[in-house]
Order: structure tokens, then C-alpha cells, then sequence
């Protein structure tokens, strides 16, 4: 399966840390996967006061049960001009 997937966070998600849990997650299990798993990579797009974070179809088939962990879900392939990779460990 080769789709993107997407999570929306909304102000109200943001407002109470949502988000940060979510990314702190996501890189937990980067981690756990021996440093990143390859071709694993999350995205943000902020539209309309939502956050809306995107995991690429190289991601999709291992990551599908996390976005949906999360509300998440596949989704049609965003316009990835507009997207920013996100830095979780430094």
C-alpha cells in the first residue's frame, strides 16, 4: 500500500499538548526501531488553525496503525511544497 497518511490536530489538540505527546510518541518509536526507520519521516502543513501532520507512503504501511492511533488516517498526497519536516530529537 502506497498512501499517504494524515493527522489532524486542532486548537483545541494543540492547546492541550496533544500534539506534543503525539510527536514525542512518534520519535519514541523511531528510536525504538534502532535510530529511524528508513524513509520514516513526519510532516506539518498549519491551515485554518489546525495542525496537520503527514507520514509519507514510504512511512504508510508501518506507521498506519500510529496515525490512527491518533485520528489519523490515508489521505490523498498533499501539496508537499507547503509542508515542513518536523525535528523531533536533536
Amino acid at each position: 500500500m502506497n498512501q499517504w497518511h494524515q493527522i489532524v490536530m486542532s486548537g483545541d489538540d494543540i492547546a492541550a499538548g496533544r500534539h506534543i505527546r503525539m510527536r514525542r510518541e512518534f520519535d519514541d518509536l523511531l528510536v525504538s526501531m534502532g535510530g529511524g526507520a528508513k524513509g520514516v519521516h513526519l510532516y506539518l502543513a498549519s491551515t485554518g488553525g489546525n495542525d496537520v501532520y503527514y507520514l509519507p507512503p514510504s512511512a504508510s504501511v508501518a506507521w498506519a496503525a500510529f496515525a490512527a492511533k491518533y485520528g489519523g488516517g490515508p489521505c490523498q498526497e498533499p501539496d508537499t511544497g507547503n509542508l515542513k519536516p518536523v525535528v523531533l530529537r536533536e
